[in-house]
């Protein structure tokens, strides 16, 4: 894959006026539809050069304080953060976290994925008490919005857990993962691969707290 700061830089050269110039919804909706497919393929650095594609149409459609806008910076930042560029992710969220609270009341819940992928930069960048009431924030949108057994509430409960577990807090990540980990197999039954991640977590939990037998069942289950 090609470095995406310098295709990025490319497009900006050949590409952007004309890109503007005759920016339609239809483009937008192609763009995003490779978007997808892109991440899908694990191929990031192209999905970024979409996405900001995308992002230019957005603020030339609907200007840069609409919605479309907003989806279109989050979109890009998620590539940046799989990139592990948190750092060129962080001022696109913070404009698409201002455009969302502005437009949507603050329980509906697109506010939740501006604020979880900013609690994911906080975090990565180690500020963690400001990751923790991001992601505090999106549990309780998604309970509002959810029935308590509801995947996306296991999503996140698992940042929650993830947060604490990378300052070693075990004893408060434990119960998070814990209560994400039966809404899964809830969900999705106990074959379901992202069990296997679960209890790898927790069994690495249980061996900082030293509860090898805890731990070993852990292990056990994922076999």
């Amino acid at each position: 894959n090609p470095d995406d700061e310098t295709a990025l830089e490319i497009r900006k050269d050949f590409f952007e006026t004309d890109l503007i110039v005759n920016a339609t919804k239809g483009q937008l909706a192609e763009l995003r539809g490779d978007i997808s497919r892109l991440t899908d393929e694990g191929n990031y650095g192209y999905a970024a050069i979409k996405a900001n594609d995308a992002l230019l149409v957005s603020e030339k459609i609907y200007g840069v304080d609409h919605h479309e806008t907003g989806q279109s910076l989050n979109t890009l930042a998620s590539n940046y953060i799989s990139l592990n560029k948190h750092n060129k992710a962080l001022p696109l969220l913070l404009k698409a976290k201002d455009i969302y609270e502005k437009v949507y009341p603050s329980t509906d819940h697109k506010q939740v994925f501006p604020l979880s992928n900013l609690g994911k930069v906080y975090s990565f960048n180690k500020k963690y008490k400001k990751a923790n009431l991001l992601f505090q924030r999106v549990l309780t949108i998604e309970e509002e919005n959810h029935q308590e057994n509801h995947i996306d509430i296991a999503y996140a409960l698992t940042d929650l857990a993830g947060n604490y577990a990378v300052q070693q807090e075990d004893a408060k990540a434990l119960p998070f993962y814990l209560s994400a980990l039966a809404i899964v197999e809830g969900n999705y039954g106990t074959s379901h691969p992202d069990i296997v991640l679960f209890l790898d977590s927790l069994a690495i939990l249980y061996d900082r707290i030293e509860d090898e037998e805890k731990a070993k069942a852990m292990r056990l289950k994922a076999d």
